[in-house]
């Protein structure tokens, strides 16, 4: 669809460009937007002539204001919606930073759905994954919501006989992230039959220790890039200067607007 073809004031989004050129506390209910314009913003999310080779580097980032948007507007009518936006998380990491935070503006309106996703096999991990995330973010702005999303998440743990070892950790440290100690057995037996990735969440001693269930390690600490891959991921020597975080900022945006160039193509296949 052309972008003429979205109406005021879902249509300047279009033009609103890069979400981290300081517009991470723009009000998306002052340009406008209301729940009036959910269907639209939804609409606006699902294009896939917005990442066309026609779109320009303003429109790219239009669906990520529109996410936003819907965030804002607690729009219940848009989970389905977001969660669709899931299957895109392992080529745009916008989808994994971005949406979790979003549904969890929602709120617990949007747990059934989140969890049917995050239980289907069918989709890919690291779509599981977001999803996974987005019910710690529920938990997290909705503390009464926390018991609910920590037993999902710990229902999906009980699988990792028959799960990716990488999605057995990414769960572990979401109920890391909630302080799950309830779940603390069910972790010690996904580490004792080393079905957890251990770049991710570190070994048994690691976690129990993020879970205040340890003072201190008991052994030294392996080199966990070392047994994943067989070779260690390289360190700032103490004499080397580090990076400074304004190199590191710039770094995370060159990287961002690269994904969305790369957006422009890839999302043309929806």
């Amino acid at each position: 669809m052309p972008f003429s073809d979205f109406r005021p004031p879902v249509a300047q989004l279009l033009a609103l460009g890069d979400p981290l050129d300081g517009l991470d506390e723009i009000s998306y209910r002052e340009l406008g937007l209301s729940e009036a314009d959910v269907p639209e913003l939804c609409r606006l999310t699902q294009s896939g002539t917005l990442y066309g080779d026609q779109a320009d580097d303003l429109e790219a980032y239009a669906s990520v204001h529109a996410w936003r948007a819907l965030g804002e507007l607690r729009a219940e009518a848009a989970i389905d919606c977001l969660i669709g936006e899931f299957r895109h998380a392992e080529m745009d990491d916008w989808v994994m930073e971005e949406l979790p935070a979003i549904l969890g503006q929602i709120g617990s309106a949007a747990i059934p759905a989140l969890t049917a996703y995050l239980k289907d096999d069918s989709n890919e991990i690291w779509a599981r994954s977001t999803a996974a995330a987005s019910l710690t973010a529920i938990a997290q702005a909705f503390p009464e919501s926390r018991e609910r999303c920590s037993a999902t998440l710990s229902g999906e743990l009980t699988r990792f006989a028959e799960q990716d070892v990488s999605f057995n950790a990414l769960l572990i440290g979401e109920l890391i992230t909630l302080a799950a100690v309830e779940a603390a057995p069910l972790m010690e037996q996904a580490f004792a039959a080393r079905a957890v990735e251990l770049i991710h969440a570190g070994d048994w001693e690691d976690v129990q220790i993020e879970l205040g269930l340890l003072e201190r390690r008991l052994t030294p600490k392996p080199d966990y890039f070392l047994e994943t891959y067989g070779y260690s991921f390289p360190t700032f020597r103490e004499s080397e200067p580090k990076p400074l975080k304004a190199t590191a900022d710039k770094a995370k945006k060159t990287k961002r607007k690269q994904q969305a160039k790369s957006r422009q193509g890839n999302r043309k296949k929806k």
